[in-house]
């Protein structure tokens, strides 16, 4: 899929990197980052069904030893990841959460390691105060000194 293969050239992965996929849904894109590199990956979702089916999906394409997928909220996670890619998640986060959300990539990733988020949406934050937050919508990387500044920034903005 050239949307997939798109993302995986933009993490710019190395070998044995650890990579977490929050929002994994149906698996495809944590399977395709551990076929197309030597990285560890490990998916998240609360669905259930989509959970199950990505296991399944991982065994079939033999890659149970590379990527996994766990049933959990990101928030409850206490690993360390070198990247940490979400496609689509970010906008069922809601403007509320978006500080807990950028703080927990904060805490996940390892130092001076960029995360990735491809997003689109965002319906309930206005588009040129998102625009002053992150920048660009599309394909932004952030690195931890920028997630803090983007920490800092929604903070203050929750005041309003």
């Amino acid at each position: 899929n050239n949307k997939i293969d798109h993302i995986i050239k933009k993490l710019n992965l190395k070998p044995n990197q650890k990579v977490l996929d929050i929002g994994s849904g149906w698996g495809s894109l944590a399977i395709e980052i551990a076929k197309n590199t030597q990285c560890t990956v490990t998916g998240i979702t609360l669905s259930e069904n989509q959970y199950n089916y990505s296991i399944k999906k991982a065994k079939e394409s033999n890659l149970e030893n590379q990527v996994n997928f766990k049933l959990i909220d990101y928030r409850q996670l206490n690993e360390k990841f070198d990247i940490i890619v979400s496609v689509g998640m970010f906008e069922h986060v809601g403007r509320k959460f978006y500080r807990i959300f950028f703080s927990k990539i904060n805490q996940l990733l390892k130092d001076a390691i960029e995360t990735f988020l491809k997003e689109r949406g965002f319906y309930d934050y206005p588009i040129d105060e998102l625009e002053d937050l992150m920048g660009t919508i599309a394909f932004q990387a952030f690195n931890k000194l920028e997630l803090a500044r983007l920490e800092a920034e929604l903070l203050l903005t929750d005041e309003d």
